[in-house]
């Protein structure tokens, strides 16, 4: 149980890192256009 607990913090971390480059990388080109 402890593994699998492991497992999903590690997808969930990596998953929010993601999320939060990508909404910043188009935030750049919106500010650049507008």
């Amino acid at each position: 149980l402890i593994s699998i607990m492991d497992d999903n913090t590690t997808a969930e971390d990596e998953n929010i890192s993601d999320q939060t480059r990508r909404p910043s990388t188009l935030t750049i080109p919106h500010s650049d256009n507008s």
